[in-house]
């Protein structure tokens, strides 16, 4: 995973799988005892061998402050029975760096929770999630609604906001609100997140698009925008745009408002899954064509 945080500095989130543990060692016969002689023989059985350990894989992280080379800033350990997946990170005001976790098995992937490297850089901290979430912390650790997490947004002042299968999830300093259907969201699967310069978090849903002012929640329909909404991009200057299963839509200031972009020539190219726009006014696109490129 990567992001570019609010000063416009790169980082990089690379992951270290560990070796498969090699397979236990055969047990050793004594002198003039062939393989094929048993305890029935007058042969004592071998103890058996303990299973082999298997190593946490370790999560790198890696910052490039200006022009250059990336440098790594942190290695920490993860705890992960299956190989070890991230999702895109984002970046708090301090440094500490935010990132989901997944773990492949061979049933399939399985969300871990958001993994959270502080600015100290020696450890990760999980916040994990749970079922039957009832809002309370477990020993003032944050537990998210559901361990899937799908993305993840940090506003200026410290705010994390956290995007799950389960509803949207704020932790501001040791509190932590989840807005579901309960809070009247249209759809608890938070597919894609944003905050804009005010704060205020934008929310794609598979019913479509939306966004928090306080603890209100209110359904954003300009016609034709509507579900899943499958990515959001704010740029530099503000101007929101939203991939959604029909298209991309562009919003660059509440009095113009909203639009819908072409892309590749048509107004509906299908699903566009992610969004990202170049310092030249480049848009690059992920869609069920492949990897586009809109000039400016």
């Amino acid at each position: 995973g990567l992001t570019v945080d609010a000063r416009g500095e790169l980082w990089v989130l690379a992951v270290l799988d560990p070796p498969p543990p090699p397979p236990p060692p055969i047990p050793a016969h004594a002198p003039g005892e062939g393989a094929g002689q048993g305890a029935g023989q007058g042969a004592e059985a071998a103890p058996a061998a303990s299973p082999p350990t298997r190593r946490a894989p370790l999560l790198r992280v890696l910052h490039a402050p200006g022009p250059g080379a990336l440098q790594e800033v942190a290695r920490v350990p993860v705890a992960a029975d299956g190989a070890l997946r991230t999702g895109a990170p984002a970046v708090g005001p301090d440094g500490t760096v935010y990132v989901p976790l997944y773990e492949q098995r061979r049933e399939g992937a399985r969300g871990l929770g958001l993994g959270v490297v502080p600015a100290t850089r020696d450890r990760l901290d999980l916040w994990p999630g749970r079922l039957g979430y009832d809002g309370e912390g477990l020993d003032g650790q944050p537990v998210l609604p559901d361990a899937w997490v799908n993305a993840v947004a940090v506003a200026a002042d410290g705010t994390v906001w956290v995007a799950t299968n389960a509803g949207l999830a704020r932790q501001r300093g040791q509190q932590t609100t989840v807005f579901d259907e309960n809070a009247f969201i249209d759809s608890e699967v938070i597919l894609a997140l944003t905050v804009d310069r005010a704060g205020r978090p934008w929310a794609g849903t598979f019913e479509g698009l939306g966004r928090l002012a306080g603890d209100a929640w209110t359904a954003v329909r300009p016609q034709g925008l509507g579900g899943p909404v499958h990515s959001i991009h704010l740029d530099s200057v503000g101007t929101l745009r939203v991939g959604t299963q029909h298209g991309l839509w562009v919003l660059e200031s509440e009095r113009t408002g909203w639009r819908r972009i072409d892309v590749d020539g048509r107004p509906d190219p299908g699903p566009v899954r992610g969004v990202w726009a170049g310092p030249g006014g480049d848009l690059w696109l992920a869609t069920s064509q492949g990897l586009l490129r809109k000039a400016p």
